[in-house]
């Protein structure tokens, strides 16, 4: 009864709170990713260069710079080869290849400034050209250099999560929900809040929604986060999740959204950290292995790898 009677207080009062609708959708997949994106596809938003600049993986942003590089002055070459290529000096040749040739390195020397080479422009038009791609050239490595430095003071919070969470006993008697984490940097991260929040399809009246609650910890919040910390849900009869099968809640497709909110010391701004664990990532009747062991000096040796290692109860 107590149960039932959170449900509807939580569903009528803090669904909009929380930042999600209560609808439901069949087949509908998770709503935080496990790399803490929102699985959300937006229609209507505006696009921000700069924002996708910045977040995209530096694989994708040194390949886009390549081609954006190359692109470049492949359309030069071609504006000079417009203009003639027997003002372009050197270009000693009756061959299309060797006169785009002799155009395209006449650019890359003119748009990064280098200086000419063994290539050069003659004539007004030529030269003309050539101005106004050294001082375009001038503005992109400027914007270059603008995205590097944003990309490398981009505040992170480090956070790593264990893969998996836990239903396992607890020193109270009852189950408890677990997982871990962990700096993956050398920074340091200080005053840690967690907040967790679980979601679960319910029936209402015949209407197929999402629930949300916000589970209590045994500590939301820590000062230091030198190795790992062990986040706990009590699942007692206070908790909404107790009662609940583990059939009930792959069936209800149950998830746990987690935010994290640090201390930067590095970067001395607050950063946040998302994940999400699917019932299908809860593991039952597993225990978490400690990750850190002591050398001959009783240094603590703290080993990541073995931060989601777990071993039967």
């Amino acid at each position: 009864m107590v149960f039932n009677k959170l449900k509807k207080r939580t569903i009528n009062e803090t669904a909009d709170e929380l930042g999600f609708g209560t609808k439901y959708a069949d087949d509908s997949s998770r709503i935080i990713n496990k790399d803490g994106t929102f699985n959300i596809n937006k229609i209507g938003s505006t696009y921000h260069l700069y924002h996708d600049l910045i977040q995209m993986s530096w694989r994708r942003f040194f390949i886009l710079i390549f081609l954006f590089y190359l692109g470049l002055n492949i359309f030069f070459a071609f504006l000079y080869l417009g203009i003639g290529a027997e003002n372009i000096a050197e270009a000693k040749t009756d061959s299309f290849l060797g006169k785009f040739s002799a155009a395209f390195f006449l650019s890359a020397q003119t748009l990064s400034t280098v200086g000419f080479g063994f290539y050069r422009p003659i004539g007004n038009g030529a030269n003309l050209l050539a101005s106004f791609e050294a001082l375009f050239g001038l503005l992109c490595f400027a914007l270059a250099t603008g995205l590097l430095y944003g990309r490398f003071s981009k505040p992170e919070g480090g956070i790593i999560f264990s893969k998996n969470a836990l239903i396992t006993p607890f020193k109270s008697g009852f189950p408890s929900l677990q997982f871990r984490i962990a700096n993956g940097h050398d920074n340091s991260l200080i005053e840690l809040e967690a907040k967790i929040i679980f979601t679960i399809l319910e029936n209402h009246d015949g209407i197929v929604k999402r629930g949300f609650y916000r589970l209590n910890l045994e500590s939301n919040e820590i000062y230091f986060l030198s190795m790992n910390w062990t986040l706990v849900h009590n699942i007692n009869e206070e908790s909404p999740m107790f009662g609940i099968s583990k059939d009930e809640l792959i069936e209800k497709k149950a998830e746990i959204l987690v935010l994290i909110k640090s201390f930067n010391e590095s970067f001395s701004q607050v950063v946040h950290s998302r994940t999400s664990y699917s019932a299908t990532e809860f593991l039952w009747g597993q225990k978490f292995v400690l990750p850190y062991t002591f050398d001959e000096k009783m240094k603590t040796i703290f080993d990541l790898k073995r931060l989601s290692e777990t071993t039967p109860i």
